[in-house]
C-alpha cells in the first residue's frame, strides 16, 4: 500500500504519477489497498464512521467492497448482488444496516453492520435505480430517489412505499444523491454526466430550487469541517466550492473521480474520492 506525500506542490502518485495542484486544501492524498483493476469503475461509496468501514460498490464484481478506513485495506468482500449502483447507511441505528440498490433486479437489499452479512429480507422496488440518500431527519423516515429521466420520488424509508412523486422538465437526467451537511433538511441531486445543474430538494415541504457548479459534478461532498463553508466535487478535475453559494474557490488536480464522501469523524479532516481503477483518501489541510 503507497501514501501520496506531498513535495512543494507537487504529490507523488498512485502508479507512479504525478499530480500537481493548488495546496491550499489538501495535503496528502492516500491510496486505499487493494486499488481497483484500470477498467473497473466505482458507482458509489457510503461510509460508517463509528465502525470506521467504507463501503464501495462496483458495478463490475456485483460484489460490495468494504474497507478500514484506518488502515485503508479491504476487509470484506459481501456477492449476492446482480448489479450494484448505489450505496446508502440508513441514519436510523435501530436498523444497524446499510441499503444497497440492485439494479438489475430492481430491489432494495441490505447489509449487517456489525457482521457484514447480506439480510435475506429484499424489497422489490423501480424507483432507486440511479440514485438514493436518506432524509437526514430520521423521524421523518423518508427517502429521495432519483427515478426517471424527470422525476424525482420520495420512498417511505421503512416500507419504500411511494409517498410523493415529482415530475420537472428541469430535472436533467438525475443520478446521484447526497445529503446537504450544511442543512439537514436539504438533499442534493446530481444530473447524469456530470452537468452543472444540481436540484436541492427541501424534505420538509418538497419544494426544490435548482443550482450550479461551474465546472459541472458527478458529485460532491461537504468539507467535514463545516465551518470551513467548502464542498468538494468529484468530476474529471476535481474542484473546490464554497459550501453556501456554490462559488468557485479552486481546482485540485487529484486523480479523476466520479464519486466523493465525506469521513464524518471532523479530526480525520478528510474525505474518499473514487473513480475508474481509482480510490484514494484526500486529508485536508
Amino acid at each position: 500500500m503507497g501514501t501520496m506525500f506531498k513535495t512543494g506542490s507537487q504529490l507523488l502518485g498512485i502508479n507512479g504519477s504525478i499530480y500537481k495542484f493548488n495546496t491550499s486544501t489538501a495535503s496528502i492524498i492516500k491510496p486505499l489497498y487493494p486499488q481497483l483493476p484500470n477498467n473497473i469503475s466505482i458507482n458509489d461509496m457510503c461510509i460508517d464512521s463509528p465502525n470506521n468501514q467504507l463501503f464501495v460498490t462496483t458495478p463490475n464484481t456485483g460484489a460490495v467492497w468494504v474497507y478500514s478506513t484506518v488502515t485503508l485495506t479491504r476487509i470484506a468482500t459481501i456477492s449476492g448482488f446482480g448489479g450494484l449502483l448505489s450505496i446508502r447507511k440508513d441514519p436510523n441505528p435501530v436498523n444497524n444496516r446499510v441499503t444497497v440498490f440492485d439494479y438489475y433486479n430492481s430491489q432494495f437489499m441490505f447489509i449487517d453492520l456489525t457482521t457484514l452479512e447480506l439480510s435475506s429480507t429484499v424489497i422489490p422496488n423501480t424507483y432507486g435505480g440511479r440514485g438514493f440518500e436518506y432524509d437526514q431527519n430520521v423521524g421523518r423516515n423518508q427517502i429521495l430517489a432519483s427515478t426517471y429521466t424527470n422525476m424525482l420520488t420520495i420512498l417511505d424509508a421503512s416500507t419504500f412505499d411511494i409517498v410523493h412523486q415529482i415530475v420537472d422538465p428541469g430535472f436533467e437526467n438525475p443520478s446521484k444523491v447526497r445529503r446537504n451537511a450544511h442543512n439537514l433538511n436539504e438533499i442534493y441531486v446530481f444530473a447524469y454526466g456530470g452537468a452543472t445543474n444540481v436540484v436541492v430538494m427541501n424534505m420538509v415541504d418538497f419544494t426544490y430550487s435548482f443550482k450550479s457548479f461551474l465546472s459541472g459534478a458527478f458529485d460532491a461532498d461537504a468539507d467535514p469541517n463545516l465551518p470551513n463553508n467548502r464542498i468538494y466535487v468529484a468530476k474529471e478535475q476535481n474542484s473546490v466550492y464554497t459550501a453556501s453559494d456554490f462559488g468557485f474557490m479552486e481546482g485540485l488536480n487529484f486523480p479523476n473521480a466520479q464519486v466523493v464522501v465525506a469521513d464524518s469523524t471532523t479530526a480525520n479532516h478528510r474525505l474518499f474520492f473514487g473513480g475508474i481503477g481509482t480510490l484514494y483518501a484526500a486529508i485536508l489541510a
